[in-house]
């Protein structure tokens, strides 16, 4: 898996927009499409605020998730 599905399913999973994710990380939509197309990676600062909002959104331990999307991150 890439960390574009990752982060796609995520997405998918918590109902949440790609326009979404990017209003609460202050930065455009393109970027957040171009990162679930897999044609980029967000860079380490945007990779921990995601991985802060999905466990927000899932109500789980930030760890959990930075383990599992570091998966694909790499």
């Amino acid at each position: 898996m890439t960390f574009g599905k990752w982060l796609r399913i995520k997405l998918r999973n918590n109902k949440m927009t790609q326009t979404a994710l990017a209003g609460k990380l202050n930065i455009s939509d393109n970027t957040v499409n171009s990162w679930a197309a897999d044609k980029r990676k967000p860079d380490t600062t945007h990779f921990i605020w995601v991985c802060k909002i999905i466990a927000a959104e899932e109500n789980t331990a930030e760890h959990n998730i930075y383990y599992e999307a570091s998966e694909f991150f790499l």
